[in-house]
């Protein structure tokens, strides 16, 4: 479908629809893709995510569209659920709503060893989730024009384990989602040095003549090898703490 036939009336009419219930293909869309791709780019807009970036193949698109939304929210400001308390009961402030599994989501989390990041493309510079193979285990990252903006998780994944964490005793809820958020800064930083520490070695013997050895990036790759230990230490305390709050919830 040309993307011309997007257009920002077609976009308010169907933001409207998927936002009062109608499925995707029974809106004005012309196929049910463009009504998907519409819903996630609404839903990127509302949060705060630049130009919806992970509407793969829509990049120029949801530039254009920003302005349609920002129209859209004018006519149909979002309604924020309120905020339902914490049900307790009377045994040191227990929880009735169980704390959803996420040990699969915890998986995810870890701190790859610098040295073996060799085996994928440091010059892709998509806008996407990416997944790449680092020794045994796949390491996922969000990147925008190659730009890494979150690690492990996609959005929807990320949503569902903050909901988790939000479900736990106040005390160590606050906590570990404040931990999380400096794991995931510490971490982004660290995924884009260490994408970026192999583009000298990409670029070895593309210069004839010239001895490109990506001696700089050496450098940057002997300060991550020095980082790595204490980030592998601070992502296993965090899913430990997780894990042992979530037991003790579902234990009081």
């Amino acid at each position: 479908m040309p993307k011309r036939k997007v257009t920002r009336e077609l976009a308010l009419r169907v933001w409207e629809q998927l936002e009062s219930g109608t499925l995707p293909e029974d809106t004005d869309a012309p196929s049910q893709r463009t009504a998907e791709r519409l819903r996630d780019a609404l839903r990127q807009y509302g949060l705060g995510y630049p130009d919806g970036q992970i509407v793969k193949g829509w990049e120029q698109l949801v530039k254009e569209l920003r302005p349609a939304h920002e129209e859209y929210r004018r006519l149909h400001p979002k309604t924020t659920k309120p905020r339902v308390p914490k049900a307790r009961t009377s045994r040191r402030g227990a929880y009735s709503s169980p704390v959803p599994d996420i040990s699969r989501l915890l998986d995810s989390m870890w701190v790859p060893d610098p040295h073996e990041m060799d085996g994928f493309d440091p010059f892709d510079q998509r806008t996407c989730f990416r997944i790449e193979q680092v020794g045994s285990r796949d390491l996922s990252w969000q990147q925008v024009e190659g730009k890494v903006l979150r690690c492990w998780l996609r959005v929807e994944e990320e949503e569902v384990l903050k909901e988790a964490l939000d479900r736990l005793p106040e005390e160590d809820s606050g906590r570990l989602q404040g931990l999380y958020e400096r794991l995931q800064n510490r971490l982004v930083e660290y995924f884009g040095q260490a994408i970026e520490s192999q583009k000298g070695f990409a670029m070895v013997g593309q210069v004839p003549g010239v001895d490109i050895r990506g001696i700089p990036h050496l450098a940057l790759r002997f300060k991550l090898a020095r980082e790595t230990p204490q980030l592998i230490e601070l992502v296993d305390e965090f899913i430990r703490s997780v894990q042992v709050a979530m037991i003790r919830a579902a234990n009081a």
